[in-house]
């Protein structure tokens, strides 16, 4: 049964609270009696924004106009696409070698990589 206002109304349960969110360039300073409780999140600029033609990102993938785009070719690292059928992002060394890994992979890979580096001595 639902709940009732005093005046007979049903009470509306409340909607899931958003967190209110600024947008700058530059510094910022902010003075707060709740410092603990300030979450601070950067968002990098994406490369997208340096195309020429707008690009609209779909798991993984993105499309220029009609043309599907799964994979970028570096020119001293190889080749690294996305395999949809097996959601993997694949790299294919100049070389030959393959690496096939979950796009978390490659993630916790780029967060890992710049310790394992430093504790190899590299």
């Amino acid at each position: 049964m639902a709940r009732m206002k005093k005046d007979g109304t049903p009470v509306k349960k409340p909607g899931p609270k958003t967190k209110p969110t600024i947008k700058l360039d530059g510094e910022l300073v902010i003075e707060t009696p709740e410092a603990h409780n300030v979450d601070i999140v950067e968002t990098p600029e994406t490369p997208d924004t340096e195309l020429k033609k707008p690009v609209k990102k779909i798991v993984g993938l993105c499309h220029i106009d009609k043309y599907l785009i799964t994979a970028i070719n570096h020119p001293e690292l190889g080749e690294f696409y996305y395999d949809k059928k097996f959601e993997k992002v694949d790299w294919r060394s100049p070389e030959g070698d393959e690496i096939s890994m979950s796009p978390s992979g490659w993630h916790l890979l780029l967060k890992d990589m710049p310790d394992m580096l430093r504790i190899l001595g590299v």
